[in-house]
């Protein structure tokens, strides 16, 4: 669980330097096609960093980026539990822009449950390099906890675990998993 948990407090901050870095808060303003094409689009964006899922919401939720990706055949993928087009008020992957609230130390990280398995995230409000706002949207990233992720985990920690996803019927025969 504390292998887990840390790799969910890298894969925050990792969001965190992205989403406090000029040149996001910069694209989020003017749609920079120079940005897109040199950290967005490159396919080593995603492998250096082990992200499955790139997401960047304006302060109206609008989705102005995304990409999922199949790291291991290098292809983008359909994730249809994240909208392609707009956030709905209240997505975790949303900060609404409030007047007077800069929010800079907001973030989300955690798991969440895809179509395409469970996936780690992390959220954080785009602001500039020395964390001032107002904020410009919200960067969202997400690595799945795929088999070789918890083998690697496994071997690291020598703890040999697997990861199980309850579904409904699961939370009711196991009282103990509704808790986490």
């Amino acid at each position: 669980l504390e292998a887990l948990k840390n790799e969910v407090a890298h894969l925050s901050a990792l969001a965190q330097d992205w989403g406090a870095w000029d040149e996001t808060y910069d694209f989020m303003r003017s749609g920079n096609p120079g940005y897109r094409s040199s950290n967005l689009e490159p396919l080593a964006t995603y492998e250096v960093n082990r992200l499955n899922l790139f997401v960047l919401a304006d302060t109206k939720g609008r989705v102005v980026w995304k990409k999922a990706l199949d790291l291991d055949t290098k292809k983008d993928i359909r994730l249809s539990d994240i909208p392609d087009t707009v956030l709905p008020t209240g997505h975790p992957f949303f900060f609404e822009e409030r007047p007077g609230s800069i929010r800079e130390t907001r973030s989300e990280a955690g798991f969440i449950s895809t179509s395409n398995g469970p996936m780690m995230v992390a959220t954080r409000p785009v602001l500039t390099g020395t964390r001032k706002g107002p904020i410009r949207g919200t960067l969202t990233m997400g690595r799945f906890l795929s088999p070789g992720l918890v083998k690697d985990l496994s071997v690291q920690t020598d703890v040999p675990f697997s990861v199980f996803v309850p579904g409904p019927g699961d939370k009711a025969a196991l009282p103990e998993l509704a808790e986490l």
